[in-house]
């Protein structure tokens, strides 16, 4: 039996990405393919359709906090919470915004990355990291 190399199960990561916005979805997509090239990745347009798929066996969600233009009403932080209290996930929550004063928001969360993106060394870094708290 031939050990498993640890860099291949971190590229086996399994995403979700919950932004309203296409562009920042696919960009997203893009970015962490190019860091993890072995993950799934899957993306919505909002809260609600994230919740209602019902399959919570992802490594990472990736969540916008303001997702308004595609008929959302559920904010990030609020998709986090139900994810944490109701759904008992215990995996890693990423709250990505472009609103700097949210950097001290939500305790459900694991990081707050800022819009656009850390560079890629940073994600792999945290991505690859115990649960701790990171702002970035």
């Amino acid at each position: 039996m031939t050990k498993t190399d640890p860099k291949n199960v971190i590229d086996e990561k399994h995403f979700a990405i919950v932004d309203d916005t296409k562009s920042i979805r696919k960009m997203m997509r893009f970015t962490l393919k190019r860091i993890f090239p072995d993950s799934k990745i899957d993306c919505y347009e909002n809260g609600e359709l994230f919740l209602d798929n019902n399959n919570f066996n992802y490594d990472v969600i990736i969540l916008d906090q303001n997702m308004d233009s595609n008929g959302g009403k559920l904010l990030g932080s609020e998709v986090a919470e139900i994810l944490r209290t109701k759904r008992n996930y215990r995996e890693k929550l990423i709250l990505c915004s472009g609103n700097l004063e949210l950097k001290q928001h939500n305790r459900h969360f694991n990081h707050v990355w800022s819009k656009p993106l850390p560079n890629q060394i940073a994600i792999r870094e945290m991505l690859s990291s115990s649960g701790r708290k990171e702002v970035v």
